[in-house]
């Protein structure tokens, strides 16, 4: 039996992650920061609730789109026979 995610050819059907646009994301969140550093005297508190709100950021989103896809599920149902 085939793992799940697996096509049936042996490729992964997992998409590649993007590295140019996780780059981007971090290269902006680094150039923030350093902005930030040499405009005001930061304290690592400080520093940790912004990474602490924009993980709860991404969590809200990953959140989001979960119950959109349950939402497209329900309305979309998978046909009696894809599974056999």
């Amino acid at each position: 039996m085939p793992e799940e995610g697996n096509r049936k050819d042996g490729k992964d059907s997992t998409p590649e992650p993007r590295w140019n646009v996780i780059t981007e994301l971090y290269s902006g969140f680094d150039k923030v920061l350093g902005e930030k550093e040499n405009d005001k005297d930061l304290t690592f508190f400080e520093i940790q609730a912004s990474i602490l709100m924009l993980t709860e950021k991404v969590n809200q989103e990953k959140m989001n789109m979960y119950l959109q896809y349950l939402k497209d599920e329900k309305t979309n149902p998978t046909p009696d026979n894809m599974y056999h």
